[in-house]
């Protein structure tokens, strides 16, 4: 039997010698934000483009903002169905983002699949595994905006 011991010597790797400027004013403006629960309409806000190939990670979508005031964040209830119409899975995703008024913008969130088994229907569909496609239901609950 052999005991070996590894000594490490930590490197320092912040820099020396930094101050802080005594006549740095810093304010801090307030913001005051609002959360709207939207209206089974929901033409303030329109989804589309929603991808999900089959071994990633992470699912994405276009979010266009059609509302007069930007969008700080916003929640999304997602469900998930088989091509039978049945549901596989539901939840609801948080989302922060800074989108102005006419404007779209990609997001990104982590996937429900973290078996990396499923994929999107209208994504690629895998050529060398198989893989279960599945459809997807998206509504809009909250959006948060600066008021």
């Amino acid at each position: 039997m052999s005991i070996c011991g590894i000594t490490a010597i930590a490197d320092r790797t912040t820099r020396r010698g930094l101050k802080l400027r005594a006549n740095a004013a810093t304010t801090v403006k307030e913001a005051t934000y609002d959360t709207l629960t939207l209206a089974p309409d929901q033409s303030m806000i329109r989804l589309s483009g929603y991808d999900k190939p089959l071994r990633s990670r992470h699912e994405t979508m276009f979010v266009s903002n059609n509302s007069p005031d930007t969008i700080f964040g916003l929640s999304i209830d997602i469900t998930y169905l088989d091509t039978n119409n049945r549901t596989l899975h539901s939840r609801n995703v948080a989302i922060d983002c800074c989108m102005p008024p006419s404007s779209t913008q990609i997001i990104k969130f982590k996937s429900w699949d973290v078996q990396n088994a499923f994929y999107y229907k209208l994504s690629p569909k895998p050529t060398r595994s198989s893989g279960t496609p599945y459809d997807v239901s998206c509504r809009i609950r909250h959006l948060l905006i600066n008021k």
